[in-house]
Order: C-alpha cells, then structure tokens, then sequence
C-alpha cells in the first residue's frame, strides 16, 4: 500500500493568499514528523514568511482583537437534532 503526503497546492488556495502561505500549511501537513514545521520548536513556527508581521509580544498578552466577535444578544448556531 502507498501512502501519500497530504499537500496543498496553489490553484486550490484563494487567488488573494500569500504564495508562503502554502509552504506554511504544507510543512505543517509533512507525514514525517522530524520534517514537520515546528519539529525543532515553537521558534521555527514564529520564524515562518507567513508569519512575519505578527508581534509575539502582543499575541502573548492577548492585544489583538478578535477577527470575529459573536452577538451575545441572539444564538450562534444553527437548531439541529440530536437524533
């Protein structure tokens, strides 16, 4: 049996990303976890392209606002069943 490596590719992301997005998710997808992003510590995440106008600092003390901000006052969700 063949295993594949899971793998973004750039006609699948919308025309608006950033090309080193698809590096980002792609070496967070390796098979092999000594070839994972992140594998040799938080660090190298925090080092990615992708990555490189987020202010750690900032994220660490909860600065950024949320992107996305529910309505308290109504629900959230859609009624399912449970059944």
């Amino acid at each position: 049996m063949l295993l594949y490596e899971a793998s973004v590719k750039p006609h699948q992301l919308p025309k608006d990303w950033n090309p080193s997005s698809i590096d980002f998710i792609n070496r967070l997808l390796k098979r092999k976890a000594s070839e994972r992003l992140g594998t040799n510590g938080v660090e190298e995440i925090m080092r990615h392209p992708w990555l490189h106008d987020i202010d750690w600092n900032k994220m660490q003390a909860k600065k950024y606002p949320s992107p996305f901000m529910p309505n308290l006052s109504h629900r959230n969700y859609d009624t399912v069943s449970e059944s």
